[in-house]
């Protein structure tokens, strides 16, 4: 594919001394940076106020133990979108981490992103029932497939799906999966 982009001599001048300082072309610079605007986009972007919304209500009402059928298959659903769109994001992180050659954490910190816990849920681990809370939290799902989050760095790949635990990494005090 070819495109043509008109830019100021000036930015035209930074990207050639960049491209050459990092030893590749312009045109795989340019790329590149097409490539990081795309993932930064992804990264930043949240799920719809509405979907929020909806969310947030079947919460409300499953705490106070007045979710029907239909309306827990619903938060299931938006549960399991939800740690899709988690697992996405964290690969692009971890993809955005690598073009740029840097720890995911620093990205993390660089974007002004907090990693958050997951949801907590009575739904754990496949059961699709509404059991009685235990006295120990326990966490709605398990880790993206193929993801597992341990200690410092970039997210390494696992053949299987990981627990989720409560024990704290050095770096923070968060669920990781393990």
């Amino acid at each position: 594919m070819s495109l043509t982009i008109n830019i100021e001599p000036e930015s035209e001048a930074r990207l050639r001394e960049e491209a050459a300082s990092l030893g590749i072309s312009i045109e795989q610079l340019t790329a590149q940076r097409l490539v990081e605007a795309d993932l930064l986009w992804r990264i930043r972007s949240s799920a719809p106020e509405p979907e929020t919304q909806l969310l947030h209500r079947l919460l409300r009402r499953r705490k106070s133990n007045a979710l029907s059928d239909e309306e827990l298959a619903q938060l299931q659903s938006l549960l399991d979108d939800r740690e899709e769109r988690a697992a996405q994001r964290l690969r692009d992180l971890g993809r955005l981490s690598q073009l740029r050659r840097m720890p995911v954490r620093r990205l993390m910190e660089q974007l002004g992103i907090r990693p958050i816990a997951p949801y907590r849920s009575n739904l754990c681990q496949g059961q699709g029932d509404r059991r009685k809370a235990s006295p120990q939290p326990r966490w709605r799902s398990q880790c993206a497939p193929g993801i597992a989050v341990a200690g410092q760095g970039t997210p390494t790949v696992s053949g299987r799906m990981s627990r989720v635990t409560q024990e704290p990494t050095a770096a923070l005090s968060r669920p990781t999966c393990v």
